[in-house]
């Protein structure tokens, strides 16, 4: 283990300095240290988002770990990574599903 499992539930955990930071608002539900936390498509993940389109997402509930290097240069415009981690997530779950 590279890293221990407290380190790692605290990076995962929305860091409640950005709330106080932001007034009280309910804004930091899914940024913890340097990384996310979301739910696509019904399953939790957390993830590193780095630019253009690079990712490393954690899927504990498949014990899996996903890695994308990207090139992509304009998944820094859209409003959102979502729609991305929608299709890395389907496509995960159809390799889990064929072995």
């Amino acid at each position: 283990r590279v890293i221990s499992e407290e380190y790692l539930r605290e990076m995962f955990t929305p860091d409640r300095k950005i709330q106080l930071h932001m007034k009280g608002k309910d804004f930091n539900r899914f940024y913890g240290l340097q990384a996310w936390t979301a739910e696509i498509s019904g399953v939790k993940i957390n993830y590193f988002s780095g630019i253009q389109g690079q990712f490393m997402i954690t899927i504990p509930e498949w014990d899996a770990v996903v890695v994308r290097f990207g090139d992509d240069t304009k998944v820094n415009k859209r409003p959102t990574t979502l729609p991305l981690l929608r299709n890395i997530i389907a496509v995960t779950r159809e390799v889990l599903q064929q072995r």
